[in-house]
């Protein structure tokens, strides 16, 4: 499996995250992959997910990824319309693209195709879904849509691809909530995940003080 984790001290608390990513068939040859960058008391992260399995599908995720990389640092709406037009003609691939910006305590997102995006709140166990537009990018896509939310302390961001199941028992993961970002993130893909599919999950959460290395 593999990962990335991370921690990032934000004006009002600190955020920890965690990329987890189980290929289908090996490490070099997995269709998802994900992104996350650190700037300016910001975090931009992004999922990624392309179409079919395979060689193929691993040689466009990283030419997605690369291009992510370079451009982290533009609004999520106008990433999503680059990315389109960058891979345009290719097979194809589904994102969720989110900025957080840690002075505001406020989220920015904007997602193509069925990349799912949930946020916990981990004292009422609240779940709230934002919906990504249609399409597929490369070939044909909604006009993007970038939905704003203020997130706090207490709310946890889970963003996964298809390879996780669409209702992947919320009610019955509420205690793994009270988890750290890494177990959060590894125990969806290890007990949600589907075995016909690449899958890839990545958890935004505070970090308690007292957790802090």
């Amino acid at each position: 499996m593999k990962n990335k984790i991370g921690l990032r001290r934000g004006n009002n608390f600190p955020i920890a995250y965690y990329l987890a990513i189980k290929p289908l068939i090996n490490i070099f040859e997995c269709g998802d992959a994900g992104v996350i960058k650190e700037f300016e008391g910001k975090i931009f992260f992004a999922l990624i997910d392309v179409l079919g399995h395979g060689r193929e599908a691993h040689e466009l995720a990283v030419i997605a990824q690369e291009f992510l990389e370079k451009n982290y640092n533009r609004e999520p709406v106008e990433i999503i319309k680059s990315l389109h037009e960058h891979i345009r003609g290719s097979r194809g691939l589904v994102a969720g693209i989110g900025l957080m910006d840690l002075e505001k305590n406020l989220l920015k997102y904007s997602g193509v195709g069925n990349i799912s995006l949930k946020i916990c709140d981990s004292s009422s166990r609240n779940f709230k879904s934002i919906i990504s537009r249609d399409g597929i990018m490369g070939y044909t896509i909604s006009t993007p849509r970038l939905e704003t939310v203020k997130f706090s302390e207490k709310e946890v961001i889970i963003l996964y691809t298809d390879g996780i199941k669409e209702h992947f028992g919320l009610k019955s993961c509420t205690k793994l909530i009270d988890k750290d970002a890494k177990t959060i993130a590894i125990q969806i893909i290890q007990k949600f995940s589907r075995r016909s599919d690449d899958a890839a999950c990545l958890v935004i959460k505070c970090k308690n003080i007292e957790e802090m290395d």
